[in-house]
C-alpha cells in the first residue's frame, strides 16, 4: 500500500482546499497545456470512446499530447505512431467496457473496474521500453478524464512510495487513494475549471496537480 496513505490523503486535500489554484501560476504551460486541452476537448465532445479511437485525429492528437508530456524525452521513447495507433485500436473493445462501467470518479465503485484496468494495463504497449505505469495512466486519463488520475515517476510514484519502480498493484493503490479523497467533503464545484487555459479541468487532475504543487 501506498507509504503513510492517510497522512499523504490529508496533505493533498490540505493542497486542494487551500492552494491548488497556484497551479496555473507554478507549472509550465505552452504544448503541454496546449494539446492536453485540445485533448480533453475533443474527447468529452465525442463521449462515445469507440467513436473517439476511430478517428484518426484523435490518436494523432493523443500522441502529441504524450510527447509534450514528456513521454519522448528524458530517456523515455515512445513507438512509432504506426504501432501506438494500432496498439490502442487493438484494446477498443476494453475500453468499450470501462465505458460501460463507468462514468467519473465520484460515482464509479474502483473495485467494479479493476479487471478492466488490470486489463488494459498489461494490454497497452506504448513505450519502446518496457514501462507501462506512467504512459499509460496519462493516456487513460486522456480517455477518461473525470475518472482516471494521470501519474508519473518523478512526482507521483516518489511521493507514494518514495521510489520510481513500477507494477499494476501501485497502479491501482494510487487511483484508490484518488477515489478516497475525490469522496471527501471538497467543493469541486468552485475548483475545477471549464477554461482551455486553466490546469484543474477534472477532479483527478486536480489531485494529480496537488502532486505536483507538494513537490514544489
Amino acid at each position: 500500500m501506498i507509504h503513510e496513505v492517510e497522512r499523504k490523503s490529508s496533505e493533498l486535500i490540505n493542497i486542494i482546499k487551500n492552494g491548488i489554484i497556484s497551479i496555473d501560476v507554478v507549472y509550465r504551460h505552452g504544448p503541454s497545456l496546449y494539446f492536453y486541452s485540445k485533448t480533453i476537448n475533443r474527447r468529452r465532445q465525442t463521449p462515445k470512446i469507440e467513436k473517439f479511437l476511430k478517428d484518426e485525429y484523435n490518436i494523432e492528437l493523443l500522441y502529441a499530447t504524450l510527447v509534450s508530456w514528456d513521454m519522448n524525452s528524458r530517456g523515455a521513447k515512445m513507438k512509432d505512431f504506426s504501432d501506438f495507433k494500432s496498439n490502442i485500436q487493438s484494446n477498443i473493445d476494453t475500453f468499450i467496457s470501462l465505458e460501460k462501467k463507468s462514468k467519473n470518479i465520484l460515482t464509479t465503485d474502483l473495485k467494479d473496474i479493476q479487471e478492466l484496468l488490470t486489463s488494459l494495463y498489461n494490454g497497452l504497449s506504448l513505450m519502446v521500453t518496457n514501462q507501462r505505469l506512467v504512459s499509460n495512466s496519462k493516456l487513460l486519463h486522456f480517455l477518461f478524464p473525470d475518472l482516471l488520475m494521470p501519474m508519473d515517476g518523478k512526482n507521483t510514484l516518489l511521493f507514494c512510495y518514495g521510489n520510481t519502480s513500477e507494477s499494476i498493484h501501485k497502479y491501482l493503490d494510487i487511483l484508490g487513494m484518488s477515489f478516497d479523497i475525490a469522496r471527501k467533503e471538497i467543493d469541486w464545484t468552485t475548483i475545477v475549471v471549464n477554461d482551455d487555459k486553466l490546469w484543474n479541468r477534472s477532479i483527478p487532475k486536480v489531485i494529480d496537480n496537488a502532486i505536483l504543487l507538494y513537490n514544489e
